[in-house]
């Protein structure tokens, strides 16, 4: 049994001092398509729906080609339905995944994205995107949505289109339309009618309508936003298009918590609201169940303190686990708690990794504890002894090794510290 009062020992420090301490991932991206508005053609709107897939999504099939053995062919089709007048819009594009690898096959960071134009009249359409395989006969997504394409509202704003990441002027869009990567640095493209030259005005509101700040405008163009050939990404060309601006503004996102927004969008008297959801992708399983995530605390605080966030309805619960990570906090005047994300994202690969048969929740052993409390230790050595087998761990910040006895099958106990 791991003793409390040893792995408790600068449980915090240790978090916050090891290696495996790292801001979070940008969010994991999903096959569903993304669609944007990148601008205006007369009175006709021009359509953009991208997608990205990761290869792990993907079934592969040999090539026959010694450097790029795996391939797969996908087929992206649009079908833009304007509901009113009953005509349909169609745009294809063909794009080749090639790896050198079976492991790359399997990757989740390596990926393939590709997009449609479709330049339609204003109006309310049925959009349909499909992604497929023909030659495996696979299809990989097939998605439905409505969207009103009238932009007649009174702000003359045409899009708002939340970025996961920039570079250069090269923009790169959310997976979501209608969202924002939680706690990343977050910006967006505000696309407006070219007939309106006073200063656009951008704040952020709760759901009950109070203020919670305003965006800066950090620049804004007249150059014709166009979709880049190789992935779904958006660059500025240098021909201007004289029938749109476009703003990249910045949300606060220091105070900004999980949560749904509104984003309004004033020109003197004339606003618009537009809906989004600030939303963490990447968020550890454990925290996202919070009766698991309170019990994982009973490895960190003491028993009094424990016992008494473990206590009380489920709102009050709630409130003292959240009062808990907040005094823990490393940067108290922002939103997001690393310390509180580093344990659950280490509590997460604790409860797969070393779950035996006689425990499913690998989280509860003794190296799950001690993962969860000290993160990744330098080293990981496996000794087969005559009495048994032993799993040594190494962490030169502590000046220790852990180590750990086999006890059945696959469950290892810790049997004993040593001081380095």
């Amino acid at each position: 049994m791991v003793a409390k009062s040893f792995l408790a020992v600068l449980p915090f420090i240790a978090l916050l001092s090891n290696p495996a301490f790292t801001q979070p991932n940008a969010p994991k991206t999903s096959p569903a398509p993304s669609t944007h508005i990148v601008g205006t053609i007369g009175d006709s709107i021009t359509v953009c729906v991208a997608y990205v897939l990761s290869f792990d999504k993907m079934v592969f099939a040999k090539s026959g080609s010694l450097s790029w053995p795996f391939s797969a062919d996908l087929s992206f089709t649009v079908d833009a339905l304007d509901s009113i007048n009953g005509v349909n819009y169609h745009g294809t594009s063909d794009k080749s995944a090639a790896a050198s690898t079976f492991t790359e096959t399997q990757s989740a960071a390596s990926r393939v994205s590709d997009f449609v134009t479709v330049t339609i009249p204003a109006s309310v359409y049925r959009i349909t995107a499909e992604i497929r395989d023909d030659n495996q006969r696979i299809t990989y997504l097939t998605a439905a949505l409505r969207r009103d394409f009238t932009a007649n509202d009174s702000a003359d704003v045409l899009a708002v289109v939340f970025l996961d990441s920039l570079s250069g002027r090269t923009y790169y869009p959310s997976a979501r339309d209608d969202a924002a990567p939680f706690p990343l640095r977050v910006r967006f493209l505000v696309l407006t009618k070219a007939n309106d030259s006073r200063p656009l005005s951008i704040s952020v509101l709760r759901k009950d309508g109070s203020l919670v700040g305003l965006c800066p405008v950090v620049d804004s163009t007249r150059g014709r936003l166009q979709p880049v050939s190789e992935g779904s990404s958006f660059y500025l060309s240098e021909v201007a298009d004289p029938s749109c601006s476009l703003y990249l503004g910045e949300l606060p996102v220091d105070t900004l918590s999980e949560g749904n927004y509104e984003l309004r969008l004033s020109r003197g008297e004339n606003a618009s609201i537009h809906l989004f959801n600030y939303y963490w992708a990447d968020k550890p399983l454990t925290l996202r169940n919070i009766p698991l995530a309170v019990s994982l605390l009973k490895y960190i605080a003491p028993d009094s303190v424990y016992s008494e966030i473990n206590s009380g309805s489920s709102e009050e619960i709630m409130s003292k686990f959240n009062a808990f990570w907040k005094s823990h906090d490393p940067t108290p005047a922002t939103a997001f708690n690393e310390l509180e994300a580093e344990y659950y994202r280490r509590a997460d690969y604790a409860f797969e990794e070393f779950k035996s048969v006689g425990n499913r929740n690998g989280a509860a052993t003794d190296r799950g504890k001690a993962y969860m409390l000290f993160g990744k230790p330098e080293s990981v050595k496996r000794e087969y002894r005559s009495d048994g087998t032993y799993e040594i761990w190494t962490y030169l910040n502590l000046k220790r090794n852990l180590v750990f006895k086999e006890q059945g099958f696959g469950e290892f106990k810790l049997y004993q510290t040593e001081q380095l």
